[in-house]
């Protein structure tokens, strides 16, 4: 049962990894939490390659030894080291633009014409 879900993981991953597509920005996350950003410069059965936008080198990946990966990555955030989620900045700029427009209405509620 275990041997299954691995497998599924595995190919999960796999198929990820295609659908992203050669020469595609990539973010790579390893089972130890480490984060790799690059472009994706080949494909094969059993894993792939990056070439690391920060490393300035090719990374080679097995999927067996990923947790996750995703489309993209965003800038770089000095303060961590890593990049941000480029979802994430989205959402995090959609509230801050929210919260402006909702404190502007209330200010503008509150006077008297």
């Amino acid at each position: 049962q275990m041997q299954q879900v691995q497998a599924a993981a595995l190919e999960k991953l796999k198929k990820q990894v295609e659908k992203i597509g050669l020469g595609k920005k990539i973010t790579v996350i390893r089972l130890d939490e480490r984060e790799f950003y690059g472009s994706v410069s080949n494909i094969e059965a059993d894993g792939f390659q990056i070439d690391e936008v920060d490393l300035k080198q090719t990374v080679d990946f097995k999927y067996n030894e990923l947790k996750k990966v995703r489309k993209g990555y965003g800038g770089k955030n000095y303060a961590v080291g890593k990049r941000v989620n480029p979802r994430r900045s989205f959402l995090i700029g959609a509230a801050i633009v929210g919260a402006l427009f909702l404190i502007l209405g209330i200010a503008l509620s509150d006077k008297d014409f």
